[in-house]
């Protein structure tokens, strides 16, 4: 689809577009409608041009640099004579197999694109930040204690303490090649890393941090200036789902198995003089069905004989 960007005076919806990220800049906190919010900048570019697009919240965490996707419902805008797109609360962002090339007119210079880094390690210390806002008015709760069901706001509004907007925020802190990196981690970031692993809602700062400390190793992408653009768990690394569930892992009982009774196979022992010995005979096999058994631990007896010979009679 060609639109001609540059002659957009008023609002245009773009229903898809197919481009590739090619430049993507820092997370920006901004109010919007007296909100505050997250916006990313980023730079798209195809065969026929480059524009750049406004990523709000929810979809800051869905685009990485280099790739190629399919932007659904987009909206043009208008700003300082300038044209560019922003999504909307019905776009959708799904990543495309194949590259979109770009025309050799609107490669980006390496100087045009933001240098990214990737770091693969353990955290040497963290710090989460949590804060409640109105979700009407946006105002931060100074006085907000989760252990309260209801809260009032500063504009006189009584609400579910579970109404109220949970935002995030923090600082991870790595050691690479003795060199201490902090790197400022945003609120839609944090919240697409931690939403699967936690209830976000009713977990507070230091369970987080413990959390990310139990990992042993984390994969994070950020910018030059220290913000973190994505961050994903290290494969094979279980060591938080493992902190998480460790209580239910301890009281869970064993697990039922389907147990076929089959023959004992004979099996001789061998035991020293005077010595209790266990001898397992053989068993007839059961002409029961299948049952559902649930192991259980039986206690062991001892077989007692009377004999002093060196060599057992029975």
């Amino acid at each position: 689809m060609t639109v001609d960007f540059h002659s957009c005076t008023l609002c245009v919806q773009i229903p898809t577009l197919k481009a590739k990220v090619t430049k993507i800049e820092s997370v920006k906190n901004v109010f919007f409608n007296k909100t505050e919010a997250e916006v990313m900048n980023c730079w798209i570019t195809d065969e026929t041009g480059g524009i750049q697009i406004a990523l709000w919240d929810n979809f800051i965490s869905d685009v990485y640099q280099g790739n190629s996707y399919n932007f659904t419902n987009l909206m043009t805008k208008r700003y300082q004579q300038k044209t560019f797109l922003q999504s909307t609360r019905h776009t959708t962002i799904t990543p495309l197999k194949i590259q979109i090339s770009t025309g050799p007119l609107h490669q980006m210079s390496e100087d045009e694109i933001t240098p990214h880094k990737n770091i693969t390690s353990a955290l040497q210390g963290v710090q989460i930040n949590i804060s409640k806002h109105c979700p009407k008015c946006a105002t931060l709760q100074q006085d907000f204690s989760p252990q309260c069901a209801f809260h009032r706001c500063t504009c006189k509004m009584l609400r579910s303490g579970t109404a109220y907007v949970t935002k995030l925020g923090g600082i991870l802190e790595f050691k690479e090649n003795k060199t201490e990196l902090s790197l400022t981690v945003s609120n839609s970031i944090l919240k697409r890393f931690l939403a699967p692993l936690l209830d976000l809602g009713n977990t507070d700062a230091q369970d987080i941090e413990q959390m990310f400390l139990a990992m042993k190793s984390l994969t994070v992408t950020f910018t030059h200036n220290m913000q973190v653009l994505q961050m994903q768990k290290t494969p094979n690394d279980d060591t938080d789902e493992e902190l998480l569930h460790i209580e239910e892992t301890q009281l869970s009982p064993e697990p039922a198995a389907l147990f076929i009774p089959q023959k004992t196979p004979v099996k001789e022992t061998k035991h020293s003089n005077d010595e209790p010995f266990l001898q397992i005979v053989e068993t007839e096999s059961s002409q029961e069905p299948a049952a559902l058994f649930i192991p259980q631990k039986r206690p062991v007896t001892e077989t007692k004989h009377s004999c002093k010979k060196t060599k057992c009679d029975t």
